[in-house]
């Protein structure tokens, strides 16, 4: 290994390799102590270039970009042989726990004292309450004792002597709904039906055989390390022996483990002898510590114990339904316990159940659940949209169907920024790799009553646009007249994040020149509504990296508003000036692969992303007025989302439960079951840390459906296309649809350390997958996060298919 004085840098502020005292001569240099934090200080001092920074500090306030986390990851794992998770990066990044997660659970950290900031204001301090003295012991087996423990009420907070009390909507419980849950319910005999006992345990089964199968119940990281023991005790269940069995949740089926074992009754406690003396069977919940202290350390124990809580709440919650009385079981000999399922030193008792049969005849008649809530009227399904016509243009393709055969094909269309391009912008900067579209040549806009001069002014952007409008509408087999036809308005909604052409006009202005350009983004949309003759809304969108799909969002709420009867919706991104890839490489946003070349999805030697130039416009009317004029229907739009990541986490760099929740309220607010869902086409634009979150904010959220669900993109095919990425993505998914086929993914062969890959709730199709029409719908969500952190979703489905 070989350290270097301080970070050499380029005149850009890049690393600059040549500077690197390569080949390493002379002997290796020690490897800092895990747990020192000095050298980790000095690492970040070196990628931020600043001196080495103060343990306790934010590195996000200190100028880190999700790149430098990537980069920081990297070269730990080499040093330390340990990955710095990204919930470390996002929940406290500082150098000090950066070096805590590294020394591993019970090390102790050296770090410099933190910097002393100044005492805040005081603060009006909540009314004092009368504290109360507790006991230090009770006699457990003095009654009066433990009488009055249990008045004292201990367990509560104090009140204050005039405290308020704000009164909450919702009834209390009823004792009936108690009763549904309550331990030592009655029992009736002791003889139990296995098909009773099926009932009861059937609320801890997976929802299918796959690894990834979800549970009604949470487990951190999905581990599912919480594992099920049965015993049956004589002859008390009828079709099962006698002895000990394993429960497995994915086949809901109980494996024998032990014949003839027992746990005498006199292992339990005293006070739950008469029960156990009773009971036809026993569950025990036991913490297997190998599936999940290698990722929780200290906290793992902490994790099993609740775990085990939900899973014996909603055992108790089953207890009317399966006709089983449980009584829970909080302590027994233990050793008894690991005899009779053969239980080893990780594993450890978290919480048990003596089971008999249910005696309800005390109960007065049906009672309901206390979850089940009234029913209520059923909600009003949105109305759908249809997309009936699209076209666009992109690196390598010169419309969709081109644009599919390479998908298909696994090419992409990255390369350098072609010479005669770089001097036409004046970019003098270093090589810059992306999507880059062939030059369009003149258009004639006669027709659109756009003069040739007219149209030599105008953004390039929107000579791009008015031609594949105008394709739209002709694939779709309409005409701007046919739209308005007894009344009909058509929207516009265009999506733009750069102002190029205004940039190009500004460098005029400054060498004397007249300008006469007043195209700004929103004369776009403007110029299109006026050209084609409609009257509908005209709306310029930037919302970053998320345009398109915000675009989508409003026109889809425009149609279900009546505000229009049809909908173009456009986006389009043009490198047309030298500020445009100046900006993204003094923000470290651009790639920059050691060799020049485009290295694939998620990569981590080079993270960043592409740009792409495209434009792409789609026409959306309501599914019912589509079918009545016979429209081809390339999609339905089921349900569409427009939201921000909001005041948490750095800005810029939101972790993923602000997405989560995004996509779940998308999810729950159109009706739509995650599981339905059968492809993801993600963001994925090259930011290390954004890129992760992504994949784990959908892991989380697609984690109940019982299988693998492919998530792709199309970035390394034709580059992020910034404000137009997500028309390419819908119309990517669109093309899936179209021809039964999932369009293989360009990975990077050296991935993204900060994504857990192991996990297979969400995977990236390497190669194509089948996709054809079956009896379920087929189901997609398009994904798009902008760099401020907007979020956009889009749930698309097949046009054959129904909810």
């Amino acid at each position: 290994m070989g350290f270097v004085a301080r970070w050499p840098a380029t005149a850009n502020g890049k690393l600059d390799r040549d500077a690197l005292p390569w080949p390493v001569t002379g002997p290796a240099s020690p490897t800092p102590a895990v747990g020192d934090v000095e050298p980790i200080a000095a690492l970040f001092g070196e990628l931020l270039d600043l001196p080495p920074v103060d343990p306790h500090t934010d590195l996000w306030e200190l100028g880190a970009t999700s790149f430098t986390m990537v980069r920081a990851s990297r070269i730990l794992l080499e040093r330390y042989g340990r990955e710095v998770a990204v919930s470390v990066l996002l929940a406290d990044p500082t150098v000090a726990a950066i070096a805590a997660h590294l020394a591993g659970p019970g090390v102790s950290v050296a770090a410099a004292e933190p910097v002393q900031v100044p005492e805040p204001e005081p603060v009006l301090a909540p009314e004092p309450v009368v504290e109360r003295t507790a006991p230090a012991r009770v006699d457990f087996f003095a009654a009066d004792e433990r009488a009055r423990f249990k008045e004292g009420d201990f367990g509560q907070r104090p009140a204050a002597e005039h405290s308020a009390r704000l009164p909450l909507a919702g009834e209390r419980p009823t004792e009936g709904q108690r009763r549904w849950r309550a331990s030592r319910r009655p029992v009736a005999g002791r003889r139990l039906g296995a098909a009773r006992l099926g009932e009861l345990l059937r609320v801890l089964a997976r929802t299918g055989e796959d690894r990834t199968a979800g549970a009604l119940y949470a487990s951190a990281g999905d581990t599912y390390a919480v594992q099920v023991y049965v015993l049956v005790r004589g002859e008390a269940v009828d079709g099962l022996a006698e002895g000990a069995y394993y429960y497995r949740p994915r086949e809901h089926a109980l494996e024998p483990v032990g014949a003839g074992a027992i746990v005498p009754v006199n292992a339990h406690v005293f006070y739950n002898r008469p029960f156990a003396a009773h009971a036809a069977a026993e569950i025990y919940l036991v913490g297997e510590e190998r599936g999940i202290e290698p990722l929780y350390g200290a906290q793992a124990s902490r994790y099993l114990a609740l775990e085990s809580g939900h899973m014996a709440q909603l055992l108790m919650q089953q207890q009317v339904p399966a006709g089983v009385a449980l009584c829970p079981v909080g302590d027994l000999r233990q050793g008894d316990l690991a005899e009779a399922f053969a239980l080893g030193p990780s594993h450890t008792f978290q919480l048990g159940f003596l089971c008999a049969p249910l005696d309800a005849s005390d109960d007065n008649g049906p009672v309901e659940p206390l979850w089940s809530a009234p029913a209520a009227a059923p909600a009003r399904r949105p109305e759908e949209v249809a997309v009936v016509g699209m076209a666009g243009r992109f690196p390598g393709a010169a419309g969709p169907d081109a644009l599919w055969r390479m998908l298909a094909e696994g090419r992409s269309a990255l390369a350098p920024l072609p010479a005669a391009r770089a001097a036409a912008l004046g970019w003098t900067g270093r090589p810059v790799v992306g999507g880059f579209l062939d030059a369009l040549g003149p258009v004639d806009l006669r027709p659109l009553r756009i003069s040739p001069a007219e149209a030599a002014a105008l953004d390039p952007q929107l000579r791009l646009l008015l031609p594949t409008v105008w394709q739209c509408l002709e694939q779709a087999g309409h005409t701007p007249r046919s739209l308005t036809e007894d009344g009909g308005r058509v929207g516009v909604f265009v999506a733009s994040m750069w102002d190029d052409h205004l940039a190009t006009a500004g460098d005029a202005w400054e060498r004397g020149e007249a300008v006469e350009v007043v195209d700004g983004r929103a004369s776009v949309p403007h110029r299109l509504s006026h050209a084609f003759g409609w009257q509908g809304p005209s709306l310029a969108v930037d919302t970053s990296c998320s345009s398109s799909l915000t675009a989508l969002h409003l026109a889809v709420e425009s149609l279900r508003a009546g505000e229009c009867d049809s909908a173009v919706v456009a986006g389009v991104n043009l490198v047309a000036h030298r500020r445009h890839l100046g900006l993204l490489d003094g923000l470290g946003l651009l790639s920059a692969a050691p060799d020049g070349l485009p290295r694939g999805a998620y990569d981590e030697v080079a993270p960043g992303w592409c740009p792409g130039e495209a434009v792409g416009a789609v026409l959306l009317r309501r599914a019912g007025a589509a079918a009545r004029d016979g429209d081809r229907v390339h999609g339905v739009l089921e349900t569409s989302w427009s939201a921000h990541s909001g005041g948490g986490g750095r800005f810029g760099a939101p972790g993923p439960a602000p997405l989560v929740s995004s996509l779940n309220r998308m999810l729950s607010a159109a009706g739509l079951d995650p599981a339905g869902v059968s492809y993801v086409e993600s963001a994925a634009a090259g930011a290390g840390l954004a890129d992760a979150a992504e994949i784990a904010a959908f892991t989380e959220v697609l984690a109940g459906g019982g299988r693998p669900v492919p998530m792709g993109t199309l970035k390394p095919n034709i580059g992020h296309a910034e404000a137009a990425a997500g028309m390419a993505q819908l119309m990517k998914v669109l093309l899936q649809l179209r021809h039964g086929r999932i369009a293989p993914t360009l990975l990077s062969d050296r991935p993204n350390p900060l994504v857990d890959w192991a996990n297979r709730t969400v995977v990236v199709p390497r190669e194509a997958l089948d996709w054809a029409p079956s009896g379920a719908p087929r189901r997609a969500i398009v994904n798009a996060v902008g760099s401020g952190g907007s979020y956009g979703h889009l749930v698309v489905r097949d046009a054959g298919g129904t909810r």
